[in-house]
């Protein structure tokens, strides 16, 4: 192998590694361990949006583990001025239950503003999203309003050639 080649091998397996993810479909965004991808201009109620990650891009609606994760994808989100945004969080089963739609699993961490979630006025508020006019933090809203999308997948694993 020559010596510019080798040279330029690893730099971009150092860029692939400090900057963005290789192991992530092309769009998408890397974090922890899992790809997101930002679906603006695909507004759906919370159904459509878990069908639109799970049918297009084999993912689920996010899933916020914890504070980091959390204030990684709102620092993201503060480049879409005005807009909502899906969280794969949902009580739709049982009222007063949140869960996470994809994993079935109760949350640990939760960003729910304050007096949140409240099912407002005594309405079916089921779902959970970013919500824009609250600095992004959770808010319970009926699944039928129309929201962005942001879908999450595991990184791939890297393949190994040679």
């Amino acid at each position: 192998m020559a010596e510019g080649t080798v040279f330029y091998t690893c730099l971009l397996v150092l860029f692939c590694v400090t900057t963005i993810s290789c192991n992530c479909p092309e769009t998408w965004v890397t974090f922890g361990g899992s790809c997101y991808l930002f679906a603006f201009g695909q507004d759906s109620d919370f159904t459509e949006a878990r069908h639109y990650c799970q049918l297009h891009h084999d993912a689920y609606l996010v899933e916020v583990n914890d504070a980091h994760e959390n204030n990684f994808i709102v620092y993201l989100l503060n480049n879409f001025k005005d807009h909502l945004w899906w969280i794969g969080l949902s009580d739709e089963t049982i009222e007063g239950e949140w869960k996470w739609v994809n994993s079935d699993a109760r949350p640990e961490f939760t960003y729910w503003a304050a007096g949140q979630p409240d099912s407002y006025h005594g309405s079916n508020e089921d779902c959970a999203l970013f919500h824009v006019h609250a600095n992004y933090t959770w808010h319970d809203v009926g699944c039928d309003i129309k929201c962005g999308i942001i879908c999450e997948k595991e990184e791939e694993e890297p393949v190994v050639v040679g």
